[in-house]
């Protein structure tokens, strides 16, 4: 199930992330202290659906619990 980029933001920001614009093309830089950036293509900005698979790569990146960040998008509508 696809997420809105504007969900993702709001969860990863409460736990410590930032989210900026990459200044190419419709990409989102998410990141967090000591770990690698993570890039999310974002074709129509904050509105984009994202894939499962970026939302799942990015707790992968960040080391967090994939179940947990997606309860947390669920919630926050």
């Amino acid at each position: 199930m696809p997420a809105r980029l504007r969900d993702i933001r709001a969860v990863l920001e409460r736990l410590g992330g930032t989210f900026d614009e990459s200044g190419g093309k419709h990409n989102y830089k998410a990141r967090m202290p000591g770990k690698r950036v993570y890039t999310i293509p974002a074709h129509r900005g904050w509105q984009t659906e994202v894939p499962d698979c970026y939302v799942n790569g990015l707790c992968h990146n960040f080391g967090l619990d994939k179940d947990e960040f997606w309860k947390r998008i669920r919630g926050n509508k």
